[in-house]
């Protein structure tokens, strides 16, 4: 696998990833029919205790029929921002994300990548992620300081 194969994402909140790099380069390097790979999540909550999300069955697929559409579904949890590792040529094959998409880009990449390529998760936890008040989606909205059409959006 060449140094330019894949791309990993980040996010602001992510602690990082968890030891180092070797098992997404080498799920990669093992299988070119696979395009993303997903992990596990540690969520971080204020008060210092954790919460690890492993994926515990069925580990790879593709949206290429009712079964995978299924699978895919119920496993996208682990293909978030933080959680994705992409190879540069299913990147290249979707393009541009469309510009109207502020909110949930990543879904869009992951789902059509889901479609051009298999999907690998992994089952271990390769991230950290911090929950605290400035987080969208997964604190309450009380102590939520996102902008009021951010919050607006988040109540949906």
């Amino acid at each position: 696998m060449q140094g330019r194969d894949c791309r990993i994402f980040w996010t602001a909140t992510t602690g990082g990833l968890r030891g180092n790099c070797k098992p997404l380069a080498g799920a990669l390097a093992g299988n070119t029919s696979i395009g993303l790979i997903g992990h596990g999540i540690t969520e971080v909550f204020p008060d210092g205790s954790q919460h690890v999300q492993l994926l515990k069955d069925v580990p790879r697929l593709r949206i290429d029929s009712e079964t995978g559409a299924r699978a895919f579904r119920l496993r996208k949890s682990f293909l978030g921002t933080s959680r994705m590792t992409m190879r540069a040529a299913v990147l290249r094959q979707i393009g541009r994300v469309p510009e109207a998409l502020t909110i949930e880009a990543d879904e869009y990449l992951f789902t059509l990548t889901g479609f051009l390529s298999d999907v690998l998760i992994l089952g271990e936890s390769l991230t950290f992620y911090r929950l605290h008040a400035g987080n969208a989606f997964q604190v309450p909205m009380e102590t939520n300081k996102l902008s009021g059409a951010n919050r607006r959006y988040s109540n949906r």
